[in-house]
């Protein structure tokens, strides 16, 4: 009788040590967030150097907004 509860504690133990083996899928894995991301990087233009870029367009100025009833 001894030997039986220890048999089944023993299964016990080793199928609780296999469930916790299991891998996670990436998609439920809170603690990935980074696969096939592109690595960080900036695409804007020093401060000393907007003045002679032409792609940048100052928004600086007066602007004229007009009301219209319908779109």
């Amino acid at each position: 009788m001894m030997s039986m509860r220890i048999y089944i504690f023993l299964l016990t133990v080793c199928f609780t040590f296999q469930m916790r083996a299991q891998q996670v899928p990436d998609w439920e894995n809170p603690r990935v967030v980074g696969i096939n991301k592109e690595e960080y990087h900036s695409t804007l233009t020093l401060p000393s150097g907007k003045s002679s870029c032409e792609e940048i367009v100052s928004l600086n100025g007066r602007w004229k907004f007009y009301w219209s009833p319908d779109p």
